[in-house]
């Protein structure tokens, strides 16, 4: 049955005030989400564009408008053209492009859906233009009444706390005054509290807040069915309590504008709280991992390599045996191998099992409508990872499907190089990311090859696997601080024919050698399929540092138990490359 989206198009734009002449639709809600819970995601409600990025205005007398990045380009375009919609590629932030589609216009946005930032960036763009930001509360919650996904609040659960509580609340109010009080996020939440809930899909960032005063107990904001009665003991032992905004005294409040709703903020103030614009440090505390944490996350990518082995071993036989395998059967065999490890919760996101030409779409959705079969000759692409109690994992590997082209092959080397070359780096302390950067980008500039994304972002710790605000990217003046951990991830994508991305997860260390430089320890424990690359484009320096990795990883995992043929996997993919070339 087809669906009328330009029918509901018209309905939503109906419930809005006469007043209004555009609406903005953003891929946002109340919590800041990574991954937009289905209840918030009004866009793909309205277009049938699922894409996990992208803005749409709605305008009454002109066409509605579609932006997106880069990687939605082809699926973007044809909903626009399905549905008479403009479509532009977003190349800037939004407060750039949004006034050049809105001008002289009263554009209405749901205030539930932006931070109050970004709120002030727009209203200040529009007002170049003569337009004007318009605040319409509740503007989902009544112009979306019908197939509207319910809004998720899951149990909630602790995870055994890497760090004492206490000590993290204590480092926050040492930086308050006397009186003065802070209201802190979901994801900052669940550092302090070690709170976590399946509220929406490939994350345990429960959907709550915590304030903070300078003395006395805490207060957890949420339901407090979500959790249960030992659990608020528990809390209560630790001077948390479960409480609402009502509970909270008026006075003097701490808030960061780019981390709060523009809802909550203008309630919070018509409320009687006098507001103290700040912005939060917790962020880049929680970029810092503590010891326990470092160790945990070493056992959950040590956890992670084994399921991966044993799933690609399985995988190799079934394609032997002649099964007929697409890339959806792929990604479900490696989620259910994975769902055994220790302390599972959930994926960190859905895995990307990229075949081929699916594969130069560096974020390709795989589907069971749309998998391509394993069959024939390329590379395969897989990224994935999951939560557990232990940690957060993101990794990617190359593997080969018959004989891949030497062109495909020779492009997987260089970005593996890449890789290399950015785990092997020193440098000294205030390096930024951008100079990080470029030092994994060299081996594939060097063959005339480059990639669109960024090489690196911070991993949470069995929360969100995208962490911010560190990054290793070309727009990132970030410094990188001693047990930060991030993503190591060069590719490369060849339009219509291969794509490739090599990942692992670094950990920043103080240099063994060189006082007052830092380097980085690989965590991941991956081994890399040697059929991926071609080993012969290699230096002497990148064949010690594969044949170092791989003597590592192959003695630790040898300790983990797997089955027969994963072993044998495991021995033939860590077999020395220099002997190779003896």
């Amino acid at each position: 049955m087809s669906i009328d989206h330009l029918g509901r198009i018209r309905s939503f734009l109906a419930t809005l005030p006469d007043s209004i002449d555009a609406f903005l639709v953003v891929t946002g809600d109340p919590w800041g989400s990574e991954y937009l819970p289905d209840h918030w995601a009004l866009r793909a409600h309205l277009t049938g564009f699922t894409g996990s990025a992208g803005t749409l205005l709605l305008r009454r007398d002109a066409p509605h408008v579609l932006w997106t990045d880069s990687r939605y380009t082809l699926a973007a375009t044809e909903r626009c053209r399905a549905l008479g919609l403009v479509y532009h590629e977003q190349r800037r932030a939004l407060r750039s492009e949004l006034p050049e589609e809105a001008e002289g216009l009263a554009v209405g946005f749901d205030p539930e859906t932006l931070s109050e930032a970004e709120v002030r960036r727009l209203e200040a763009a529009l007002e170049e233009v003569d337009a004007r930001l318009i605040a319409v509360p509740d503007a989902l919650r009544s112009g979306w009444t019908e197939n509207r996904p319910a809004e998720v609040a899951a149990p909630l659960f602790r995870i055994d706390p890497p760090e004492a509580s206490s000590l993290r609340l204590a480092r926050l109010r040492d930086t308050m005054e006397e009186g003065e009080s802070t209201l802190v996020g979901p994801e900052e939440t669940a550092w302090f509290t070690h709170l976590r809930a399946f509220d929406v899909a490939c994350n345990t960032t429960p959907h709550v807040r915590l304030w903070v005063p300078k003395t006395g107990d805490v207060l957890l904001l949420a339901d407090p069915s979500r959790l249960t009665p030992a659990l608020v003991d528990e809390l209560a032992r630790e001077g948390i309590r479960v409480g609402s905004l009502a509970d909270i005294p008026r006075g003097t409040l701490l808030a960061d504008p780019e981390r709060l709703p523009a809802s909550l903020w203008r309630d919070l103030a018509r409320a009687g709280f006098t507001l103290c614009e700040t912005s939060s440090p917790v962020p880049l505390w929680m970029s810092v991992k503590c010891d326990e944490e470092i160790r945990r996350t070493k056992l959950a990518l040590l956890e992670d390599a084994r399921a991966q082995i044993e799933w690609m071993a399985r995988l190799e036989e079934r394609l032997a045996a002649g099964e007929p395998l697409t890339e959806w059967d792929a990604a479900q065999m490696l989620v259910e191998e994975r769902a055994k490890a220790e302390g599972y919760l959930c994926e960190s996101f859905d895995p990307i099992v990229a075949f081929g030409p699916n594969a130069a779409l560096p974020h390709y959705e795989t589907a069971p409508e749309t998998a391509a079969p394993l069959e024939g000759n390329g590379l395969l692409l897989v990224d994935s990872g999951a939560h557990s109690r232990l940690g957060t994992t993101d990794t990617t590997r190359m593997f080969a499907i018959g004989t891949p082209s030497a062109e495909a092959l020779a492009a997987s080397t260089r970005v593996l190089q890449g890789m290399l070359a950015l785990a092997r780096a020193r440098f000294p302390k205030g390096t930024s990311g951008v100079a990080l950067d470029a030092v994994a980008r060299a081996p594939l500039w060097t063959a005339g090859l480059d990639f669109g994304h960024g090489t690196g972002h911070g991993i949470g710790f069995a929360q969100s696997v995208h962490e911010g605000p560190l990054r290793i990217s070309p727009r990132a003046p970030d410094l990188l601080p001693v047990n930060a951990t991030l993503s190591d991830e060069p590719g490369y994508y060849a339009a219509g024919r291969f794509g490739i991305r090599w990942e692992n997860t670094l950990r920043v260390v103080p240099d063994p050698e060189h006082e007052g430089f830092l380097a980085f320890e690989t965590l991941t424990a991956l081994p890399l399929a040697r059929e991926a690359f071609d080993a012969s484009l290699l230096t002497d320096e990148e064949i010690r540092q594969i044949d170092a990795f791989h003597d590592r990883v192959r003695e630790a995992l040898l300790t983990r138990p797997l089955s027969e043929r994963g072993r044998a996997w495991l021995l033939r993919e860590t077999r020395p490359l220099g002997k190779d070339r003896s």
